[in-house]
């Protein structure tokens, strides 16, 4: 709102049309109204429209100013709503905007397009029929064929003999429904464009309507003439085959020397074969019994009396033959199984302590001594005083065991001794006061028990945790223990020192090497005809250190480029040969000294491009020969 100040004086200039006044103690206030600006002490109207984005900023709206204000308008096919103008769909009121029969309504933003459906185009207004049969090659391109139009599309049918695929008529493969267009057994059917033909298969005659078997065999010298040969007929064919035991060799029939062929005809090992025309006998050797074709081992033990008659012995088989052994406990003396007496070798056979042997036919029996029994493969003393029954049963009596034996002796017992142990387990002792001689002490024992021994604890192994799991870099290592070694019990020591240690461990890390990215391809060595390029990487991503292991792979890639094939180039040489002498003769390609000077040029062209490592093939074409002096003087 634009304010101009008036002076007192001067309150007859506040009378402006669309202004206001506002009257102080010493000065008059002269506004225009909202709407309206002052120009050239005048109101005039503010144009909003000019600058729309200040007040009228609705998408797809239009601005009209009115005096001292404005409004705001949505284009034609859009709407007011909500504030901001939002386009009309024409196309949900068909029939007012496209009333196209057989037509559809596409909606765009502030407007709609009519257009026909598929198979109707517009003509006058209106859609109308595409009589797509009009323009066959662009809609129905149906060879062998017909086609109908219809109301917005069109039918293609395929004559007899044709099916339609893929929106054409493609010849319809009646031979893959023989059983429907083609059913004579044994018969052949072969497609033809629209429709097929059937024919009997070789070996076969069309009889009647039907494929009926040709029997070779009625003809015997025009298809099989084999002397020692039999003719088969099968259907549709016929096989010659040479009789058993003999084979066909250089179209005649021979005989089959089974005997060649052991393992075919004969397989019997421990055999001989004898061959025979067209057959082969097999016999078996001795000690072997021809059985299911083969030969198979005589058991001589299933005859013991026949063939091992020995008494107390044992027969094996073998292959073809037999073993006859004595028994365990035997020995073969005179061709008689005789008794082995095992005690005669005590040391070897019975080696109980305190035992003697007693012999057996076929074995022996190791018995313990009077006063020792037998007790887990050994020979033990027995304690005749622990027995039940007092075998000291005179007055005052006293049993005392000894090796093999016991002692009964007059006497007292001692009074019971301190027991063996302070604490704990242990035993307590009495000694026999008697008159005799032992090798021994006599003395009885009990066991006793005084109260619980004290146990001192003891650490248990250190047990190790880590702060990482790496092997390198900053860790902590935590060790701990327990006093459990075993652990203190009645009234022992606790154990001594720390429980629970620290350490630090800092070791550098290894780094492995890394590929760096590959560079870009070098350009191919040869420009055509083969050739190769090369791109290269390095070991530095990162490189290697700490012991870190290098990359794995190579730092150089090669391979051969596709390049064309090389074209023929025509390139103009000046060549000057200082040790020729320029002749007349030269200039004439058909003269004899013409070509050695010719393969000379080849040459030199050649050895030029060798420098480079680079082959050509020449195909020269000298245009002129000239002496070098009527060009130049220098060398």
């Amino acid at each position: 709102m634009d304010t101009i100040l008036f002076t007192t004086y001067h309150s007859m200039y506040c009378n402006q049309e669309n202004s206001d006044c506002l009257n102080t103690s010493q000065t008059i206030y002269f506004t225009c109204k909202s709407g309206w600006r002052l120009e050239d002490n005048s109101c005039v109207d503010i144009d909003e429209c000019a600058n729309l984005t200040d007040y009228c900023n609705w998408a797809n709206s239009d601005c009209v100013n009115t005096n001292g204000s404005y409004y705001c308008t949505c284009k034609p096919g859009w709407r007011l709503n909500n504030n901001s103008c939002v386009d009309v769909n024409e196309c949900n009121e068909l029939a007012k905007y496209c009333n196209f029969t057989n037509s559809d309504c596409k909606n765009t933003n502030g407007s709609y397009k009519c257009t026909c459906k598929s198979g109707w185009i517009l003509e006058n207004n209106s859609c109308v029929d595409v009589n797509e049969c009009i323009e066959l090659a662009k809609y129905c391109n149906l060879t062998n064929s017909d086609c109908r139009n219809t109301n917005g599309s069109y039918n293609c049918t395929c004559k007899s003999g044709w099916i339609l695929e893929n929106n054409s008529c493609v010849d319809v493969n009646e031979c893959n429904e023989l059983a429907k267009y083609c059913n004579l057994t044994n018969s052949d059917c072969m497609n033809i464009n629209g429709s097929y033909n059937c024919t009997c298969k070789t070996g076969w005659i069309l009889e009647n309507n039907s494929c009926v078997d040709i029997n070779e065999c009625n003809e015997l010298a025009k298809y099989c003439n084999l002397n020692n040969s039999d003719c088969e007929n099968t259907n549709g064919s016929y096989n010659c085959n040479c009789k058993s035991g003999w084979i066909s060799e250089n179209s005649s029939c021979v005989d089959v020397n089974e005997c060649n062929e052991l393992e075919k005809y004969c397989n019997l090992t421990n055999s001989d074969c004898e061959n025979t025309n067209g057959s082969y006998n097999c016999t078996c050797k001795s000690g072997w019994i021809l059985e299911n074709n083969s030969c198979v081992d005589v058991n001589e033990c299933n005859e013991l009396e026949k063939y091992c008659n020995l008494t107390n012995s044992d027969c094996e088989n073998t292959n073809g033959s037999y073993n006859c052994t004595c028994k365990s406990g035997w020995i073969l003396e005179n061709n008689s199984c005789n008794d082995v007496d095992e005690c005669a070798e005590l040391n070897e056979y019975c080696s109980l302590t305190s035992s003697y042997c007693v012999n057996t036919n076929g074995s022996y029996n190791c018995i313990c001594k009077s006063g020792w029994k037998s007790e887990s493969n050994s020979c033990v003393d027995i304690n005749e005083c622990d027995s039940l029954i007092d075998v000291c049963y005179a007055t005052n009596k006293v049993c005392v065991n000894s090796i093999g034996s016991y002692y009964c002796y007059e006497g007292e017992w001692s009074t019971w001794s301190e027991c063996s142990e302070t604490c704990g387990y242990g035993y307590k002792y009495s000694i026999l006061n008697a008159q005799f001689n032992s090798q021994q002490e006599a003395k009885q024992s009990l066991p006793c028990m005084n109260t619980k021994c004290s146990v001192d604890g003891n650490w248990s192994n250190w047990t190790t945790y880590e702060s990482c799991s790496n092997s390198c870099g900053i860790c902590f290592t935590r060790q701990e223990r327990y006093c459990n070694n075993p652990a203190p019990a009645d009234g022992g020591h606790d154990c001594f020192g720390n429980n629970v240690q620290y350490s630090e461990n800092n070791t550098l890390c290894r780094v492995n090497g890394d590929w760096t990215q590959w560079s870009s391809w070098s350009l191919c060595s040869q420009p055509c005809h083969g050739g190769v390029k090369i791109r290269y990487r390095s070991c530095t991503n990162p490189v290697p250190k700490y012991g870190g292991l290098p990359c794995n792979g190579n730092n150089a890639d090669e391979v051969t480029c596709i390049s064309d094939k090389c074209k023929n180039v025509k390139v103009n040489f000046g060549i000057i040969f200082t040790d020729v002498d320029y002749i007349e003769q030269f200039v004439n390609p058909s003269d004899e000294v013409y070509n050695p000077l010719e393969d000379k040029i080849k040459t030199a062209i050649q050895n030029l491009y060798n420098k480079f490592n680079k082959t050509v093939l020449l195909n020269l074409m000298l245009n002129s020969i000239k002496n070098v002096k009527d060009y130049q003087t220098k060398p």
